[in-house]
């Protein structure tokens, strides 16, 4: 049996606009990601007053992986699918919506297994190009281990990180 990983962090979905940012968010994480049995949960959305970036949805986010919340991630194209095929709540035309869209979704957190006191400080980019089927959206992932588990901080805070990881600017 694997082990449950516990990830908290922030997530940024770039977009065209504050709206359709919104409205990606609304649709990945408050209608699909929530029913996964390894869910993602988002905590609560920052203010336009507290975001970083314009043309975004930032969010503090809690999630549950098996081994590795990054797994997530790298099959978050293929769940988004299958639950597109077999859920008959979802509105088909969410999914289109989706398709038509370029964006980028960033994730920053903290992943730990407590199981073998594992930690890692974790950066993943999740991305869609306009106008092209779901499953062809790319992940990429990269993670530092932390061997001091105890003593753990949050990965934003990692200075290693901070300047060349921010905002993946959505281009056509």
């Amino acid at each position: 049996m694997a082990n449950i990983s516990f990830a908290t962090g922030t997530l940024i979905i770039h977009a065209d606009s504050d709206a359709i940012a919104n409205r990606i968010c609304d649709i990945i994480f408050d209608d699909i990601a929530s029913n996964w049995e390894y869910g993602t949960f988002i905590d609560c959305r920052h203010s336009d007053d507290d975001r970083e970036y314009e043309n975004s949805c930032e969010a503090n986010f809690t999630g549950y992986g098996r081994w590795t919340y990054l797994n997530n991630v790298e099959s978050l194209a293929n769940w988004i699918d299958s639950e597109f095929k077999t859920n008959p709540q979802l509105n088909k035309k969410d999914r289109a919506f989706l398709e038509a869209q370029k964006f980028v979704i960033e994730f920053f957190f903290n992943d730990e297994e407590e199981g073998n006191l594992y930690c890692a400080y974790c950066k993943a980019t999740f991305t869609h190009k306009a106008n092209t089927p779901l499953l062809n959206s790319e992940a990429e992932t990269d993670w530092e281990e932390i061997l001091d588990y105890e003593s753990h901080a949050t990965y934003k805070d990692d200075e290693e990180y901070s300047e060349e990881d921010s905002a993946v600017a959505v281009s056509s």
